[in-house]
């Protein structure tokens, strides 16, 4: 069942792009296009917080995410968004995840929708 987080609606499993250094100010003075997006796998969303991790790109393969795996852990990092930051959330990105691609060594990663993409992360090397 979704939960509300203002007006969206977010659910476990779905990937979404977030705006960069997302602050409310930043988005009273800056135009949208301007902003940077980072890419999210949505883990939990309760009342007060959505729990998020961040997902990096796998450079071999165009639209194909995994978890950010920060260097000082061995875990991935999950990052509570508080609800009151909902704009913070741009759209949703259809993706699915991956299991037996390439003999299952890409199993639990992420292949987006190209479409769903925001141009700045299609555009990049």
């Amino acid at each position: 069942m979704p939960i509300g987080c203002g007006l969206l609606k977010l659910l476990n499993s779905e990937v979404w792009a977030v705006y960069k250094n997302w602050s409310a100010q930043l988005m009273k003075e800056n135009n949208l296009e301007d902003f940077e997006y980072e890419i999210v796998e949505i883990v939990d969303v309760s009342d007060n917080y959505v729990d998020v991790k961040f997902l990096e790109w796998v450079k071999v393969l165009k639209f194909v995410y995994k978890a950010r795996v920060e260097e000082e852990e061995e875990a991935e990092k999950v990052v509570k968004i508080c609800v009151s930051e909902h704009l913070r959330f741009s759209h949703r990105i259809p993706a699915f995840r991956l299991t037996e691609e390439r003999g299952g060594s890409l199993r639990g990663f992420w292949e987006l929708d190209p479409a769903g993409m925001p141009l700045c992360l299609i555009c990049t090397d």
